[in-house]
């Protein structure tokens, strides 16, 4: 059977438009989130308030090398609800929603350290991968779907570990249950 060409080989990877419309469809997701929390609380608190999202996960942490495999292998994007927290845009609105204010920024420290936990859960999981793939005759498939599950589930417990840093755990739990029941 001869090789693949180059064509064929690209038909067969997500292209970066790919990888670009399903950002897009997720911040656009986000965008409607937000519009319908924000009419919530409004209508809450009987005046104009608004609300500012703020990502657990910063960005900074998916423009990196991992990006790829955080949205097509862990079907994690970053303006998916699990890394969203819904903060007051400013001091009024946080005296009216009882919530605090979005801080605008994450500090470099905490942005390094999730960075260095995100090589690591993806250098774990990419190592279960080979020991799965390449460990005897068969494909363990369960021992992927393990990986994967594992990978994601610790991707989502830092993003909240970070916010718990950034904002204070009881600021994360209280904003999570107002908006999210979580």
């Amino acid at each position: 059977m001869p090789a693949p060409d180059d064509t064929e080989l690209t038909a067969l990877a997500p292209s970066a438009r790919d990888l670009q419309a399903t950002l897009d469809t997720s911040e656009s997701e986000l965008s409607g989130l937000m519009a319908s929390l924000t009419e919530a609380a409004i209508a809450r608190h009987g005046s104009n308030v608004t609300l500012r999202p703020f990502l657990m996960l910063p960005a900074e942490c998916w423009d990196t090398e991992h990006q790829r495999m955080l949205i097509e292998t862990l079907e994690l994007t970053p303006t998916q609800q699990w890394n969203v927290l819904p903060l007051a845009a400013t001091p009024d609105d946080a005296t009216t929603m009882g919530i605090i204010q979005h801080p605008l920024v994450v500090s470099p420290a905490s942005i390094e350290q999730a960075r260095g936990f995100v090589d690591e859960i993806i250098a774990t999981m990419l190592a279960s991968f080979e020991r799965a793939t390449f460990g005897g005759d068969t494909v363990d498939t369960e021992a992927l779907q393990t990986a994967r599950t594992v990978a994601h589930d610790e991707i989502v417990k830092l993003a909240r570990t970070i916010a718990s840093v950034e904002l204070g755990a009881d600021s994360v739990a209280h904003a999570r249950k107002t908006f999210f029941s979580d």
